[in-house]
């Protein structure tokens, strides 16, 4: 999707919720005053699940999601809908690691034109 503002706008409805997820930072404010500053669009992760497109949002920090943050971001997709489309959610995945690598707390969910 090229028009980002309904991932800003379930961004700002999930912080507004105490969900804690990744926004992009401001390479330009960074450049001009070496000090980072984050836009109000979120870390936007592209998927395919169970044979459909979809996108993920990933956790701030390197923890799992809280007990709080599951239920706030399973309550927030009920029955979501933002600006003509549909979100639903996928499921919620925790921290991974594998050797030297590790993976951020994500989850994933659909958005589809009503």
């Amino acid at each position: 999707m090229k028009d980002k503002s309904i991932f800003v706008k379930l961004a700002k409805m999930l912080a507004d919720n105490g969900v804690g997820i990744e926004f992009e930072s401001d390479f330009e404010y960074f450049k001009q005053h070496n000090e980072i500053k984050y836009t109000e669009v979120p870390y936007i992760g592209g998927g395919w699940y169970n044979g459909r497109d979809g996108f993920y949002f990933r956790k701030r920090d390197y923890e799992s999601w809280s007990e709080n943050e599951e239920i706030q971001i399973n309550s927030l997709f009920q029955n979501l809908q933002i600006d003509g489309y549909q979100l639903e959610l996928n499921g919620l995945d925790d921290v991974d690691y594998d050797d030297d690598r590790i993976w951020k707390a994500s989850f994933g969910f659909f958005v589809d034109k009503i």
